[in-house]
């Protein structure tokens, strides 16, 4: 990992124009001179100058300059401790330039222009691998750590955090089971230190959240690639799905590789998707008892629901109310609780005026928990039919080409060489195709190797993606 050379730190003997760079300097020289007065360990550069003042700046999503002061604080202890590039003084500075580099990647494309990022994904795929190389070494160094006391709880849940955005970084490149490998660890790392009062937790909630949606992500990934082989499908040939590119889409980031597909058994596809909906339920059984704890009332009256929809590697968040008979499936079972979980709430009023707006967001998460849920299984059944229309065209195409060859062509036909899909096709991916269905008339990039993204979007893309959209009013680091 490349870093910082020392000789670029500001040292102000440099003669200035500006007189707002003279006193950048002399911060900077101050700030210097703070960090060489006292030890250097992980605690004090994260209580330190250059870590604090970074996380201020990037509140105001001003990456750029937030990175020239992490980069600032990386020199100046590199200058101090020459050859050791994994002390834990660097850890926490690590995990900001990592952390930054991805929350840049991640809100460039969130506007309008994200489809249009063929230009920059160079740059943006150096980004991303020089993002994950701070957070793997700040990872690493976290690891080793060994603190005692508040500290220890302090260090550990900085450690879930930086699992938390590595499984973010993970996500946004489609490697859905390592993003799940991760997100597990930070929801273990976060359950561990945040029990009794301290679980009503908006950490918990957003990791067992991204839990949910990664597993979703990965079943319907799972799904289509098994429907492809079962189809005898060409998947050389085959066109991404449009209902996972959505899907994918909403998540943030882009489909796995053509060479990394995952296989996935029936039984494995259905245990993620049971999975999947379990966490969802503890996302909204955290919220729920956020709520409560902000209303007066008792978290876990509020919050609690069948016993069976609790995740088997994860600690109960309460005793739970009698489990539902055995015929009902998981989701039934999961969208009974949250209706119930819901009601509970809608009756709470805070008791401090000013979480008014922030228990309407609350309960606002709590309605989209329980749309994904009810939309589970008819989702998974569109997806299914979809992938059998599309096989099937595919088989009556051969069939009539077979009949074109044994009786000979007519005069109405497709030009020879011409293709005709159905579904999923893409008349500007080669020429002499004729498209019906989905993606007709779409264009791609003038090389012609990859279509556009499929004008199919998921149904309430924009409220679909609240729970992640909040975290932008809260600190980003957190």
């Amino acid at each position: 990992m490349s870093k910082p050379d020392p000789d670029t730190i500001n040292t102000g003997e440099e003669e200035e124009n500006s007189s707002v760079v003279s006193e950048s300097k002399e911060a900077s020289a101050a700030d210097i001179a703070l960090v060489a007065s006292k030890p250097l360990t992980y605690f004090n550069t994260k209580n330190g100058p250059f870590y604090t003042k970074a996380k201020e700046i990037l509140q105001t999503d001003d990456f750029e300059a937030a990175l020239s002061m992490i980069e600032t604080g990386i020199t100046t202890i590199l200058s101090m401790l020459p050859g050791q590039d994994n002390h834990e003084a660097l850890g926490p500075l690590y995990y900001m330039y990592g952390t930054t580099l991805l929350y840049s990647v991640e809100e460039s494309q969130d506007g309008p222009e994200a489809s249009v990022m063929a230009q920059g994904a160079e740059q943006t795929a150096g980004d991303l691998e020089i993002a994950w190389e701070n957070l793997e070494t700040a990872r690493s160094i976290l690891t080793k750590l060994e603190c005692q006391g508040a500290e220890d709880e302090e260090h550990m849940l900085d450690l879930a955090q930086i699992h938390c955005r590595l499984a973010d970084l993970s996500r946004h490149n489609g490697h859905y089971e390592q993003a799940i490998q991760d997100y597990e660890s930070c929801c273990e790392g976060r359950r561990t230190e945040l029990k009794d009062d301290k679980l009503w937790d908006r950490r918990i909630a957003d990791v067992e959240y991204s839990l949910g949606m990664t597993s979703l992500l990965l079943a319907a990934e799972g799904e289509k690639n098994l429907m492809d082989k079962e189809g005898n499908y060409d998947e050389k040939k085959a066109t991404q799905n449009p209902a996972i590119s959505a899907m994918v889409a909403a998540a943030g980031g882009s489909a796995p590789d053509e060479n990394e597909k995952v296989n996935l058994s029936p039984e494995e596809i259905s245990a993620l998707r049971e999975k999947s909906i379990r966490h969802y339920v503890q996302c909204a059984r955290i919220l729920a008892g956020i709520v409560a704890s902000k209303s007066g009332a008792d978290p876990i009256e509020t919050s609690a629901a069948d016993e069976s929809l609790e995740n088997n590697e994860s600690k109960k968040c309460s005793s739970a109310t009698a489990t539902a008979a055995d015929n009902i499936s998981v989701q039934e079972k999961a969208s009974n609780a949250l209706n119930i979980i819901r009601d509970r709430v809608s009756e709470l009023k805070p008791t401090n005026a000013e979480d008014t707006e922030k228990i309407f967001d609350l309960t606002e998460m709590l309605d989209e928990i329980q749309e994904t849920i009810d939309n589970c299984e008819t989702d998974r059944e569109g997806l299914r039919d979809v992938n059998k229309m599309r096989m099937k065209a595919e088989d009556d195409i051969k069939k009539a080409d077979a009949m074109d060859e044994a009786f000979g062509t007519s005069d109405d036909s497709p030009a020879e060489g011409s293709t005709t899909t159905i579904g999923f096709g893409n008349t500007a991916a080669s020429p002499g195709v004729t498209s019906i269905g989905f993606g007709a008339g779409s264009t791609t990039q003038e090389d012609g190797k990859k279509p556009v993204a499929p004008m199919m979007v998921v149904k309430k893309k924009k409220k679909a993606t609240t729970l992640e959209k909040d975290d932008s009013k809260r600190t980003k680091t957190e």
